[in-house]
């Protein structure tokens, strides 16, 4: 999971629904948005480029619909 300036997030849709997708650093302070609008079924992928970003370990938060799901990420640099 570690990566340098760039990640590709992707993910799955069974259905059209709005998606937001959102960065927050470990003292929860969101950092940035990375996409919130509506998306039709099928495969998708967001790219992150965290090149102004310090290195640290930040949290995903992906929305979708009813899903909702929170993960780390560590960017090195």
């Amino acid at each position: 999971n570690p990566f340098n300036n760039t990640t590709r997030l992707s993910y799955d849709l069974p259905e059209a629904v709005n998606v937001k997708i959102q960065i927050y650093d470990l003292s929860g302070r969101l950092v940035i948005t990375l996409t919130n609008g509506k998306y039709e079924a099928g495969h998708h992928y967001v790219t992150w480029d965290a090149d102004n970003f310090a290195t640290g370990i930040y949290l995903v938060r992906m929305r979708a619909g009813e899903f909702e799901s929170v993960r780390k990420v560590t960017l090195l640099k």
